[in-house]
């Protein structure tokens, strides 16, 4: 498990780096160590997009979107394809169904690097204020 998450978060690294040779070669060392991991297919389609292979990663986005018919935890990943490819609405609709679900990736919207751009956007300050406001109260 260190070892996928640690590929995982390389391969994020890389891609906010836009070095998407090495993307490619951690993303082969996830699918080597966990072939069916819903983690690995959305990096997958997320470096599809970055290379502007739309199809690539719409194939991406319909096997997330396969999975158990969307759990929440797919529904928010197959949004950041669909955020990489530069579908800003249809990725705050991820989002917003991913929020109605219980998933709320916000620690990867508001720290990782790939979403930097979305963070002065009006529909993402107000995911951020939702998710705040259904948290529960520190003790």
């Amino acid at each position: 498990m260190v070892a996928f998450r640690t590929n995982a978060h390389l391969t994020e690294y890389y891609l906010s780096h836009q070095n998407y040779a090495k993307a490619e070669e951690t993303i082969r060392e996830m699918e080597r160590i966990r072939p069916s991991s819903v983690w690995t297919e959305m990096y997958r389609g997320f470096l599809a997009a970055r290379r502007g292979d739309r199809k690539g990663a719409q194939r991406e986005i319909e096997k997330l979107e396969s999975h158990s018919e969307g759990t929440e935890v797919t529904i928010f990943l197959a949004g950041f394809v669909h955020f990489a490819l530069g579908e800003v609405d249809a990725f705050f609709d991820a989002m917003q169904r991913a929020r109605r679900e219980g998933a709320e990736p916000a620690l990867e919207l508001r720290y990782s690097p790939l979403f930097e751009s979305i963070r002065t956007d009006p529909r993402f300050l107000d995911l951020q204020r939702k998710w705040d406001e259904s948290r529960p109260p520190a003790n």
